[in-house]
C-alpha cells in the first residue's frame, strides 16, 4: 500500500527537486511558512532571487483546495511567480482553478512532474513591497533615502516612502528579505550540503528560534503602533 505523503514531506520533494535542478541555489534565499497581506496568508515555501520572488503553495492529499482561488489571487499581488505543488488527487481540479500563468507541478510516489509551466509577471505594486517589510526595515530606508519622518507608525512611514522609486522599493524588499532570513539558511544549507538532499525534518531549520524572536519583536511593532494610533485618537493634536 502507497504512503501518503504528508505536506512536510511534498515539501522536501520538491525542495530537493528545485536543488538538483538548479532552481534553487545557495546563493538565494528560501522561507518556509511566509506571512504577507498583514498574516491574512502564509506561503508555504518562498524563494528570493536576485530580483525575483517566487511563492509555492503545497496541497498534500490530506488537504482540501477550498482556500485555494483565494491563496493564488493573494499570492500574485505579492510574487512574480506562482506555483502550485500537489499530489496527483488534486491535479485536476487545480488545473481547472487556477490561472494559466500558475505553475503546476505533481508529485506521485515521491518523484516530481511539472504538469504546466507557469509565467513570470513582475510585480509593480509599490505598496506591495513595503508591505514585505518590517517597520524596522521601513525605517532604515528613509534614514538611508533621507526621509523625514513625523511618526513611526507603519502606515505613516509607508506613505512617506511610496514615492521612492519601483525599482529601489523592490530591491530594499527583496534585501530586507533576505537579511531577514539570512542565518536561518546558512544552517539549512550547511545541513543540506553534507548529505546533498534534505529531509523533511530539516524544515525545523527554515524556522529557527532566530526568526521566531524577530516574528516576536515584529509582534511588539505592531502593539506599539495600535497604541499609538490609540493615543492620537484619543489627544489628537490641536490645530494651530
Amino acid at each position: 500500500m502507497q504512503v501518503k505523503c504528508l505536506e512536510a514531506d511534498l515539501k522536501s520533494i520538491a525542495i530537493n527537486y528545485m536543488i538538483h535542478n538548479s532552481i534553487l541555489e545557495k546563493t538565494n534565499t528560501i522561507i518556509n511558512e511566509f506571512t504577507i497581506g498583514d498574516y491574512t496568508r502564509r506561503v508555504d515555501l518562498a524563494v528570493v532571487k536576485p530580483n525575483r520572488l517566487y511563492a509555492y503553495e503545497i496541497k498534500s492529499e490530506a488537504d482540501t483546495l477550498v482556500r485555494l482561488p483565494g491563496q493564488i489571487e493573494s499570492y500574485l499581488e505579492y510574487f512574480d511567480k506562482v506555483t502550485v505543488i500537489s499530489a496527483r488527487k488534486h491535479i485536476k481540479k487545480i488545473l481547472e482553478m487556477a490561472p494559466q500563468n500558475v505553475e503546476v507541478w505533481e508529485i506521485h510516489s515521491e518523484k516530481l512532474n511539472i504538469i504546466r509551466r507557469g509565467k513570470t509577471n513582475i510585480v509593480t505594486d509599490k505598496l506591495k513591497f513595503l508591505e514585505l517589510m518590517t517597520v524596522a526595515d521601513l525605517i532604515k530606508i528613509a534614514r538611508a533615502e533621507n526621509v523625514l519622518l513625523n511618526s513611526y507608525r507603519r502606515n505613516a512611514i509607508q506613505q512617506r516612502l511610496i514615492y521612492l522609486p519601483k525599482f529601489k522599493l523592490r530591491k530594499y524588499a527583496l534585501e530586507a528579505l533576505q537579511e531577514r532570513y539570512k542565518s536561518t539558511n546558512s544552517d539549512f544549507f550547511q545541513k543540506v550540503s553534507e548529505r546533498f538532499y534534505t529531509k523533511s525534518e530539516d524544515l525545523y531549520l527554515l524556522r529557527s528560534k532566530k526568526v521566531e524572536k524577530l516574528d516576536a519583536k515584529l509582534d511588539v511593532n505592531d502593539l506599539l503602533e495600535a497604541l499609538q494610533n490609540l493615543e492620537d485618537e484619543l489627544f489628537p493634536l490641536s490645530s494651530t
